[in-house]
C-alpha cells in the first residue's frame, strides 16, 4: 500500500503550453498532414462570409453591364417578383443565384421612386403628429415640439 501523502504529483506549468514546431508534409492537393499532437496547437480563424453585401463576392457581376441601370437581387418567389415588376424592375432570367434572381430598372426611375417613398413617409409622419396633437389638445394635454 502506498502512502498518498508522500507521493508527489508532477506540477503543471501555468499559462499556455509551449509551441511545438510542426513537421509539415504537403499532399497533392496542397493540404498539410499534421500529427494529432500538432493539431491541438492550431488556432482557427473564421473565413470571410459569403454574402451579397460583400463587394468581393458578387455572383451577378458579369450581368451588371449598363451603368445607367440600377441592379438589385430579388427573391425568386412569385408574389415578390410580381410586386417588384409592378415597381418597375425587369428581370434578367439568366442571372440566378440560389433563390435569387437579378432585377434592374433605370436609375432615373429609381430616383423618382425614392423621392415618392420619402414624400409618402413624410406625409404619413406629419399626419400622425397632427392627429396626436389634436387628440392631446382635446384631452387638455399640452404638447411641445423640438426644433
Amino acid at each position: 500500500m502506498v502512502d498518498t501523502a508522500t507521493v508527489e504529483k508532477p506540477k503543471k506549468k501555468a499559462g499556455r503550453p509551449p509551441k511545438v514546431k510542426v513537421a509539415e508534409t504537403a499532399n497533392i492537393d496542397g493540404a498539410v498532414d499534421l500529427g494529432i499532437e500538432d493539431i491541438r496547437n492550431i488556432s482557427v480563424t473564421s473565413r470571410k462570409r459569403v454574402s451579397l453585401a460583400n463587394p468581393e463576392f458578387d455572383p451577378f457581376k458579369k450581368f451588371k453591364t449598363d451603368p445607367k441601370m440600377y441592379y438589385r437581387a430579388l427573391n425568386n418567389r412569385a408574389h415578390n417578383i410580381t410586386k417588384r415588376e409592378a415597381e418597375g424592375y425587369k428581370l434578367i432570367p439568366e442571372a440566378k443565384f440560389g433563390d435569387l434572381v437579378l432585377g434592374c430598372m433605370p436609375k432615373e426611375d429609381r430616383a423618382e421612386r425614392e423621392t415618392y417613398v420619402k414624400d409618402k413617409t413624410k406625409n404619413q409622419t406629419n399626419a400622425a403628429v397632427d392627429q396626436f396633437k389634436e387628440e392631446a389638445s382635446r384631452g387638455g394635454v399640452e404638447t411641445y415640439e423640438e426644433k
